[in-house]
């Protein structure tokens, strides 16, 4: 789940980058190097997948709004830190996993 939920943080920022009008070259850059590996294939994995363990994106990036929204109020930190340290995590498990 937790390697879902990074496939996730990469679609919503390449999908912002995109709105913004920036070419797609350049935000699959940006997006690798917010990953964390800078390399364009793997880049490419993270943003092919539209599902998340059977449950829309969009349902549980909803869900997961929420909850940040509960955790930065009781924790007063940042958002954008809360998610952060969440991708920490993330790389953490995947890599005790791999």
């Amino acid at each position: 789940m937790l390697n879902s939920l990074r496939h996730a943080y990469a679609r919503e920022r390449y999908q912002e980058r995109m709105d913004g009008g920036m070419e797609q070259k350049q935000a699959r850059t940006e997006v690798a190097e917010l990953l964390g590996h800078g390399r364009d294939d793997v880049t490419r994995v993270y943003l092919r997948r539209k599902y998340l363990i059977g449950v829309p994106q969009l349902v549980l990036l909803s869900c997961l709004d929420g909850l940040f929204q509960i955790l930065v109020g009781e924790l007063h930190i940042e958002q954008t830190t809360l998610l952060e340290k969440l991708i920490q995590q993330i790389d953490v498990s995947v890599a005790k996993h791999n």
